[in-house]
C-alpha cells in the first residue's frame, strides 16, 4: 500500500501546485508594464525584448533603485545599431521607409567582419539580444538617445559619435539571468514554466507568426490571433499575462500579448494590446524564440568586458567535451566582479575556475535549471595590465555554447531580398581557447573545434570554419 499512497501524494502535490496559478493573469495590473511604445523598421525583436526587461525592472523596483524615475524605458534603438551582428552600408541599400537599412554610409558594428553581417533595422532574434546585453554590459537609458523614427535617418546616425551614441554617460541594465523556457519540454509544461515567470519576473519575450486581421474580438474588446499553419516566424513580441477562460471554435486559452507594430488597418491606430491563443503554433513554444525569460536585471558597473565571442551564443557543442579553457590578456588595472557563461541541458552543474597568471584564484559553482545565458558575482579579483586571465569550465552536460559563423533568419517573413536568411561572419584566433575531449590526454584549440570535433552538417561545418569560440564574458571594474 505504501507506494500507491506515495504516488496519491505526489498526484495531489502536483495539482495543488498547479492549482496556485490564477486562470487569469494581467502583469498591467501590477504596474509590471512598461509604456507601449510603436516601432519603426524591422526592430520588432529589439522591442520585444527591453519590454521584457522594462517589466522586469519595474516588477522587482531596480529600475527606481537604481535612481531613476518614472517608467522603466530603455533604448531599443540602441540594440538596433550596437548588436555587433551589423554589416557596413552598401551601395544599393535601401534608405526609404520602414523596410530600409541606413543606405551604404552607415558603420557596422560586426567588428569581426564589418563587411558581412544584418542590415541594420532588418531583423534580429532573442540570442542576438543577449550578446549585445553581455559584450556592451547591458541596456540603456531611452532619455538619452534620441527620438527615432523611419523619417528621419539622421536621428538615427550612420556612426558611434552621430544619432544614436555608443557611449554616453549611460546606465547599464544587465539581466542576470536569460532563460530559455521553451527550448525543452511538453507544450503544457513550457506554458506552466511561461507563466510562472511571468508572475514571478514580470513579461516574457515571445514571437509568432503575424497577420494584420484578427480571428474575432474578445468580449473586452481586444482581438483575438491565432497561426496554426505557417511555420516560419515573422514577429517579436512580448507575453504580458494569459485568460485560461477564452475561447475561439473550440481553442481554449490564451496569452495576454503587447506588441510595438500591429495596427488597426482602417484606422492606421497601433494596437499595443491583444491575445494569442495557447493553441498558436509558435508563442511560448518555438525553442529558440518562444518563450525567454530576462531576469534579475540590475544596474551593472564596469569598465571593460573581456570575451572572444562578440556573437554570444550561437550553436552548442556536440560530444563530451570535459572542459573548456579560455585565455584572457588583461589590458587595464581594476578586478573581475562578474562573469557571464551559458548553461546548456535543464539541470546542469558549471564549474568554473579562475587563473592569473597560472595561479589558481578562486573556483565557482551553479546550477541551473533552465537552458540559458548567466551572469555571475565574483568576490574582486585584482587584476593588472598585462595579466594572463584563464576560465576553466566545466559542465556535466558535456555540452557548452559557442559563437560562429551563421546563417540567420531575420523575421522578416517572405519579404523579397532582404527577409532572406543572412550571413553573419565571426572570426576566432589561434591560442584564445582550447578544449579537451574526454578520454583524450591533449588539449586542441577551440579555434578549431568545429572541424576537428563538432558533429553538425558539411553545410553548417564550412561556414563556421575556423570561427568557433566559447561563449564567455568577465567583467572588470
Amino acid at each position: 500500500m505504501r507506494p500507491i499512497i506515495f504516488f496519491i501524494i505526489l498526484f495531489l502535490s502536483s495539482c495543488m501546485k498547479e492549482s496556485t496559478l490564477p486562470t487569469r493573469y494581467d502583469s498591467r495590473v501590477v504596474g509590471a508594464v512598461s509604456s507601449f511604445k510603436e516601432q519603426s523598421w524591422g526592430t520588432c525583436w529589439a522591442f520585444a525584448t527591453m519590454s521584457t526587461l522594462e517589466s522586469n525592472l519595474l516588477r522587482s523596483s531596480e529600475w527606481s533603485k537604481s535612481g531613476e524615475k518614472g517608467h522603466a524605458d530603455l533604448a531599443e534603438y540602441h540594440l538596433d545599431k550596437f548588436n555587433g551582428f551589423n554589416r557596413h552600408g552598401r551601395k544599393g541599400d535601401r534608405q526609404e521607409g520602414w523596410y530600409s537599412g541606413q543606405g551604404e554610409k552607415f558603420v557596422g558594428s560586426n567588428l569581426d567582419e564589418p563587411e558581412d553581417g544584418l542590415v541594420v533595422h532588418l531583423g534580429g532574434d532573442y540570442q542576438v539580444s543577449s550578446a549585445y546585453l553581455l559584450s556592451v554590459g547591458g541596456a540603456v537609458q531611452e532619455r538619452l538617445t534620441p527620438a527615432v523614427n523611419n523619417r528621419d535617418f539622421n536621428s538615427f546616425g550612420n556612426t558611434s559619435s552621430d544619432g544614436v551614441l555608443l557611449k554616453n554617460n549611460y546606465k547599464y541594465f544587465l539581466p542576470r539571468d536569460m532563460e530559455w523556457l521553451s527550448f525543452s519540454g511538453t507544450d503544457e509544461q513550457k506554458r506552466e514554466k511561461v507563466k510562472k515567470a511571468i508572475m514571478k519576473y514580470g513579461a516574457v519575450a515571445s514571437a509568432q507568426n503575424m497577420r494584420d486581421e484578427p480571428l474575432a474580438i474578445a468580449s473586452d474588446g481586444l482581438e483575438i490571433h491565432m497561426n496554426l499553419n505557417e511555420e516560419k516566424l515573422n514577429h517579436a513580441v512580448s507575453l504580458v499575462g494569459w485568460d485560461d477562460s477564452l475561447v475561439y471554435k473550440g481553442h481554449k486559452g490564451a496569452w495576454i500579448v503587447k506588441d510595438s507594430d500591429h495596427k488597426d488597418e482602417k484606422t492606421g491606430k497601433h494596437i499595443g494590446i491583444f491575445y494569442i491563443m495557447y493553441d498558436d503554433l509558435h508563442a511560448a513554444k518555438d525553442k529558440y524564440m518562444g518563450a525567454i525569460a530576462f531576469s534579475n536585471t540590475k544596474e551593472n558597473t564596469f569598465k571593460e568586458v573581456l570575451t572572444h565571442s562578440l556573437h554570444g551564443w550561437r550553436y552548442n557543442t556536440t560530444g563530451k567535451i570535459e572542459y573548456i579553457r579560455s585565455v584572457f590578456d588583461s589590458s587595464t588595472n581594476g578586478h573581475i566582479s562578474k562573469i557571464g557563461y551559458v548553461s546548456l541541458e535543464k539541470d546542469n552543474e558549471v564549474n568554473l575556475e579562475i587563473f592569473i597568471n597560472k595561479k589558481k584564484i578562486t573556483e565557482l559553482n551553479f546550477r541551473h535549471s533552465e537552458v540559458g545565458v548567466f551572469v555571475r558575482d565574483i568576490e574582486n579579483i585584482v587584476l593588472k595590465e598585462g595579466d594572463l586571465v584563464e576560465v576553466y569550465q566545466r559542465n556535466t552536460s558535456g555540452k557548452y555554447g559557442f559563437d560562429g559563423s551563421f546563417m540567420m533568419e531575420v523575421l522578416l517573413g517572405k519579404l523579397p531580398k532582404w527577409g532572406d536568411p543572412v550571413s553573419v561572419s565571426s572570426k576566432a584566433r589561434v591560442g584564445e581557447a582550447y578544449y579537451k575531449v574526454i578520454g583524450e590526454s591533449l588539449e586542441k584549440d577551440f579555434s578549431k573545434y568545429a572541424q576537428l570535433d563538432w558533429e553538425a552538417s558539411k553545410e553548417k561545418k564550412e561556414k563556421v570554419s575556423l570561427s568557433a569560440s566559447p561563449s564567455l564574458f568577465i567583467y572588470i571594474e
